[in-house]
């Protein structure tokens, strides 16, 4: 039965293939953030943790710098919370916005810290993008990020800030997993890869 089954994942959008420079991302060096999250501000996205990480990594690197692209209901509670841990100048929250692609473009490392998922678009984009992917551990990541290649899937905060420390210090490894990601997504999560598994279904 297993063999009869085929898995249509998500696609990355139009709007990543159009005047796509992200070739030339992996040397890149003008980036203003280490660290990004692009989603909703909602409860499942546990971004409690993304701040409680950002804290933990700005201990050890005053420089640090993370932001969070998105709206939604736990905003102002959230940005409460940044601002009495005294992390306004190193966590920015940007908001909505219709191109999320220029903060990816801008950013190093690319943090999910949600409870569940199902297939994450901003995950796929960031890695068509050619960034490192640091995920929590959920039902179903595997079959997102190869742990080690394409990304980090780790248990908690403590061990995403390990990883992330580590990315961040050794250019050459953060490098290597950006370009594993970037080859794998676009192996996998590309419109046309999708319209061909479905043309052969039809």
């Amino acid at each position: 039965l297993q063999s009869k089954i085929t898995v249509i994942s998500n696609w990355v959008g139009r709007a990543y293939l159009e005047n796509d420079n992200s070739k030339n991302k992996i040397n890149f060096i003008d980036y203003q953030y280490d660290l990004i999250y692009v989603g909703r501000l909602v409860e499942q996205k546990n971004l409690d943790e993304f701040i409680n990480i950002s804290q933990i990594i700005m201990g050890s690197n005053p420089a640090f710098n993370a932001v969070i692209v998105g709206d939604g209901p736990q905003k102002e509670r959230l940005i409460k919370k940044t601002k009495e841990l005294g992390l306004c100048k190193s966590l920015t929250f940007a908001g909505f916005s219709f191109e999320p692609k220029k903060y990816y473009e801008r950013s190093r490392i690319f943090l999910l810290t949600s409870f569940y998922e199902g297939q994450p678009h901003a995950m796929m984009e960031a890695m068509w993008m050619g960034i490192p992917v640091v995920t929590f551990n959920f039902p179903g990541v595997e079959e997102m990020v190869i742990n080690g290649k394409t990304g980090f899937v780790v248990s908690d905060k403590n061990e995403a800030s390990k990883v992330i420390q580590s990315l961040l210090k050794d250019e050459l490894l953060r490098l290597r997993i950006a370009n594993s990601a970037k080859i794998e997504s676009r192996n996998r999560f590309s419109y046309k890869n999708i319209h061909r598994i479905t043309s052969f279904l039809e």
